[in-house]
């Protein structure tokens, strides 16, 4: 149960605040995770809609101090059990290592049957963000002698021999 923390003697910014910090939890609650897209909306029970992607996203730009603002400690403790909790993450595309895209890769060959996605391909992941997926596919085409590891390379081969993935896809 989340912990009360309404006084009737808080600013009307601090209700604001920790009322879409509550927002971005029920959302944790009902999809997993606490990462909302972007253009996610919270539609109040008087109809009013709340934008708490936006909202999230300011918060991640206040706690590294973008544009001049800075989120409070108190604040910023709040989110942070969040983050201890596995539940949110203070920097979205630092989470996109080599596993994410490989799995982004993997439920891309499930979709449509390979794993050979062309080199534009850009997926949108759970949490709204643009993955560059073709690019990352050939990258990976173009390490595999270089800088894969022996654990990645396998990965990858572990697709090519079960005819989801060519290493090579121009015959010279």
């Amino acid at each position: 149960m989340r912990q009360k923390w309404y006084n009737p003697s808080l600013p009307s910014n601090d209700v604001i605040w920790y009322t879409n910090c509550d927002m971005v939890e029920d959302y944790g609650l009902q999809f997993g995770t606490c990462n909302c897209p972007r253009t996610c909306v919270c539609v109040l029970p008087d109809g009013r809609e709340i934008n708490i992607g936006l909202w999230l996203r300011n918060q991640r730009m206040n706690k590294k101090g973008n544009m001049g603002k800075f989120l409070t400690k108190e604040r910023e403790l709040r989110l942070q059990e969040l983050v201890d909790q596995g539940k949110l993450w203070w920097d979205i595309k630092e989470r996109r290592d080599w596993d994410y895209m490989y799995a982004a890769l993997v439920d891309y060959g499930r979709r449509n049957g390979t794993c050979n996605v062309p080199h534009g391909w850009k997926e949108v992941s759970p949490d709204g963000e643009v993955l560059n997926l073709g690019q990352w596919v050939g990258s990976q085409r173009w390490r595999r002698f270089t800088h894969l590891t022996e654990e990645r390379r396998q990965k990858m081969q572990a697709l090519v021999d079960q005819g989801l993935f060519k290493w090579h896809m121009v015959s010279w």
